[in-house]
Parts: C-alpha cells; structure tokens; sequence
C-alpha cells in the first residue's frame, strides 16, 4: 500500500498537464450568486456534508457486515483457500471491496479539495497522510464498525497538534511509527475489541462471582 502512494506521487508530480505537477491544482472557493463565501460561513455547509457522507459510509458498512457479500469478505479474511473451497470467488470479492472503499475516500477527497480550493500532490499522496489513514484503523480496531472511526476521533487532534508542535521536522512520523508500534504490541486487535474484550470478562468474572457466593 505504501509502495503505491508513492507511485502515485511520483505520476501526479511528473504528469504536469493532467496535475499541474507540483504546483498542484486551485480552484475558485465555493459560494452563491457569484459571490464566494467567507471562511466563517463555508465551515457551515461542508461541516454537514462531511456529516452526511460519514453516516452514509457507517450505514453501508453496517449493511455490508449483515449481508452475504460481508459474511464471504470475513470468510475470505480468516482463510481465502476455505473460501474458495466453499465457491467464494475471492478476487470478484476483494474487487468489489477495494471499490466500495475507494468511492467513499474519492468523494471525501473531492469534498477536501472543493472545501480548500487547492491540492497538492505532495500531500494528499504523502506517506504522514497515508500514514495516518492506516493508523487510525489499526488504533481503533480493523474488522469492526465503530473501531476507525473511534481511531478518528484520536488520531485526527493529535496529528494536528504534532504538526503543529513540531512543524515540517518529521518527528510526527517517528511518533506515528511509536504508536503504531506499541499497538501491534499490547493492542493488536485495536482499543475497541481489546475493550469489548476486557468489559466481557469482567462481565463473566462478575457472574462467576455471584454464582459462587462464599
């Protein structure tokens, strides 16, 4: 995966007649009758369709996870070989899931640039960006609902605050690669399984103890 952002990078720097190269591309800011909006008052509508579009990707992963097509991407995921065996035809599969992914990140980067009427080449395929993307379904926990959006909510203020604190040093990437180390340590599943988990066998444990009073 990180090959490729480079790959990209690399084509949407050289491809200067298609990109603009690393001038990147602007366009007018969005507003009504000819008039551009102020930067007060163009947070109001983008802010809801981000909301909008956040709901509606929940919604279809959540109607994905109920559905035969969900049931053959978790079987593929546990054992592709089992899958086959069983008539899943895995690549039509992970096509399909590649695709429904891809959409929804198409339509919030075209939202991104419409909202900063600039994009630069060097950013959106920069390895802190997919760094960060990644991160925040690992933190969360990958294979659940609510996991990358719960990694979101963390990974979001805190890039923002690294990059601000340390600026264009490079450091936040060593701080990323800390998290994502300790992560794959202690948390492997991510915070939200591995709290499901514990919450579970607290839960047991209790039960346990209320059925053996001493």
């Amino acid at each position: 995966t990180i090959a490729v952002v480079f790959i990209f990078r690399l084509l949407a720097l050289n491809l200067s007649d298609i990109t603009n190269g690393a001038k990147g591309l602007t366009q007018p800011r969005p507003g009504w009758g000819g008039i551009p909006w102020s930067p007060e008052i163009i947070k109001i509508p983008f802010y809801y369709i981000m909301l909008a579009l956040l709901m509606l990707t929940i919604f279809v992963s959540w109607r994905i996870r109920q559905s035969k097509f969900g049931m053959g991407l978790i079987a593929i995921r546990e054992d592709e070989g089992k899958a086959e065996s069983v008539g899943i035809d895995t690549m039509m599969y992970k096509v399909l899931a590649f695709g429904i992914s891809a959409y929804f990140v198409a339509v919030a980067g075209g939202i991104y640039s419409y909202f900063f009427t600039f994009i630069d080449p060097s950013f959106v395929f920069g390895i802190f960006t997919s760094v960060t993307m990644v991160l925040m379904a690992i933190l969360g926990g990958r294979g659940t609902l609510w996991g990358p959006l719960l990694g979101a909510f963390i990974m979001a203020p805190l890039s923002d605050w690294i990059v601000g604190k340390f600026g264009g040093s490079q450091i936040h990437l060593a701080v990323f690669g800390g998290i994502l180390l300790l992560v794959m340590l202690f948390m492997p599943q991510g915070i939200l399984p591995t709290l499901i988990e514990f919450l579970n066998k607290r839960a047991k444990a209790r039960n346990v103890s209320a059925g053996n009073p001493s």
